[in-house]
């Protein structure tokens, strides 16, 4: 309990944390679920080295054996080493490791404790049935008082944890992409899917790249934007479902979308679903289609309407058994689940749950996709499968092309009318906001007024998703606007965002150990703020890395962004 730092020596064999001299011992079974931070963070007792890392946790005191806790493996910690601890609180503890090594051997040491047989989706199921148990009798709670917590601080919790380890794992992950496999920390999981990528399972959480490894998107980026649209889809399907006053409903996993170096990552919560228990739509690309319970069917056409999708026919694509038509309020290769152990109705794989625009692209109806905002309010619903195979009837060629003309006046009304409607309702909360500003001040050019401006420019893609619009059409707005101000805000937020894509391709490409993440970083923004030719970028002997016309890509991500 002293508050002055002492020294303790790990023993890897029996599991315990040494105090010297007196060598009293801590077992090292550590309830991490109450973890407080696992990023890192600076320690009082580092700042005399500039190699001080640090992280805290909150520990079990129980002096009990835990014979069930799983063994840390480590890769290249030595077998006893020592590291400066301090108490601060009788329940939090400091390591301060002393390089880099140490620091990373912590953490995995404690990833190998943290929620090992945590039930995340059992816990989730039980937390979202609470909550709409309340809402249907109108017993919603949220009031917080001591020894009480609400449905909704319950719930944000729950995913906060989740996230947080999530976010840890996945940077293990990502950190050993170049390991040999037989030494990484997680292993490489075997499962099926066709656009899944590599797959890996830990802590009751699974892991998947979102890579182009088989060619379908075109590249990495769009492959990112995928994972994006599913978690649209998901929290749309959720949404939905949380509001229904109907007892049986649709049920989600836990989702995050995790971006590190460069790289992009889902983690979702294991499901107690198998090949065995799919109902609805196709896990095997379209040879077989489901639609074998009339209760999920019907499930799906309520959210459908909600969602305003068009119902559809999907044919199956086995070339040796015979078409299979099915009727699915849904993209062909989503899938349903009936679990054979709670027996609850599961929705997986809502990538492509929104319609696509009119492609511009090649496979653009795979990342292209119409805002959800747009597609609830449209006039007609709109198919999801537009534009693909998932949406052709072999028997009935026009079936495709009503769909696909049904999404093409979509797109022409998006472009043509409420992107000018947005941009005139812009330019006249603009005006607003300076005017009543500058009546107060006295000065158009105060510091408040652009103080209020920059405000306005922060909600800039907040509104443009409100209304419906995706941000690959800022171009378009920045063409239809005559308002100097916004069209360099719009021309900022499009540079932006083509340098942290080129960034992310930078991070990607990484293959020497001693080109880490920090190194890359550094000579990407060197470049970019001190290029003395006023191209990007000028080092000729990093030509081949760092060098490309933004003006480029500027015009092929956002059509029209410059005159």
């Amino acid at each position: 309990r002293s508050e002055q730092p002492i020294w303790v020596t790990l023993d890897e064999d029996k599991m315990f944390l040494y105090t010297d001299p007196q060598r009293a011992t801590i077992p090292l079974k550590i309830e991490l679920h109450t973890v407080t931070r696992l990023a890192e963070t600076k320690h009082q007792f580092a700042q005399n080295s500039n190699d001080g890392f640090g992280f805290q946790f909150q520990y079990d005191e129980d002096t009990e054996n835990d014979s069930g806790a799983r063994k840390m493996a480590p890769r290249f910690f030595p077998t006893q080493s020592s590291l400066k601890l301090a108490y601060n609180k009788s329940e939090v503890i400091f390591l301060t490791c002393t390089t880099a090594k140490e620091r990373d051997w912590w953490m995995k040491a404690i990833l190998m404790h943290k929620a090992i047989g945590r039930e995340w989706n059992s816990e989730f199921q039980d937390t979202i049935d609470e909550y709409r148990e309340a809402l249907r009798l109108g017993q919603e709670d949220s009031r917080e008082d001591e020894g009480h917590v609400s449905l909704h601080s319950k719930f944000a919790i729950l995913v906060q944890e989740f996230t947080a380890t999530a976010e840890v794992l996945a940077q293990v992950i990502i950190d050993e992409r170049f390991v040999a496999p037989h030494l990484r920390t997680i292993a490489q999981a075997s499962m099926g899917g066709i656009a899944g990528g590599e797959k890996y399972v830990s802590h009751n959480i699974l892991f998947k790249f979102s890579r182009d490894h088989l060619g379908l998107y075109g590249n990495d980026e769009f492959a990112m934007k995928a994972t994006s649209h599913e978690a649209k889809g998901l929290t749309a399907y959720m949404n939905y479902s949380l509001q229904t006053k109907f007892p049986y409903t649709l049920h989600f996993p836990l989702f995050s979308v995790i971006d590190y170096k460069g790289y992009r990552m889902s983690a979702c919560c294991l499901l107690p679903v198998t090949g065995e228990s799919l109902v609805y739509g196709s896990a095997d690309g379209g040879k077989t289609i489901h639609e074998k319970y009339q209760e999920m069917n019907a499930l799906m056409k309520k959210a459908a309407r909600e969602l305003n999708i068009k119902p559809h026919w999907v044919v199956s694509q086995d070339e040796s058994a015979a078409p299979h038509r099915c009727l699915l309020a849904a993209p062909g290769d989503i899938e349903g689940h009936r679990s054979r152990t709670d027996r609850r109705f599961y929705v997986l794989d809502t990538a492509r749950v929104f319609p696509p625009q009119a492609p511009t692209r090649q496979r653009g109806y795979l990342y292209q996709l119409l805002r959800p905002e747009f597609v609830k309010h449209h006039a007609v619903p709109l198919c999801s499968d537009a534009f693909c195979k998932w949406g052709q009837d072999p028997q009935d060629e026009s079936v495709i092309k009503n769909h696909n003309n049904e999404i093409s006046q979509a797109t022409e009304l998006l472009t043509t009318k409420i992107i000018p409607a947005f941009l005139h309702n812009l330019n006249i909360v603009m005006a607003t906001s300076i005017n009543r500003i500058s009546r107060r001040t006295g000065k158009r050019k105060s510091t408040q007024t652009m103080n209020g401006i920059a405000e306005s420019y922060r909600m800039l893609v907040i509104d443009m998703h409100r209304w419906g619009i995706n941000v690959r059409l800022m171009g378009r707005i920045r063409t239809l606007t005559d308002n100097p101000i916004l069209k360099r805000w719009l021309l900022t937020e499009m540079v932006a965002r083509v340098l942290k894509n080129e960034l992310r391709n930078l991070l990607r490409a990484q293959r020497q150990e001693h080109e880490t993440a920090d190194v890359i970083i550094c000579r990407f923004l060197h470049h970019m703020l001190t290029d003395p030719s006023g191209t990007f970028w000028g080092d000729d002997s990093q030509q081949h890395l760092y060098s490309f016309s933004i003006k480029e890509r500027l015009q092929t991500r956002f059509p029209g962004a410059l005159t």
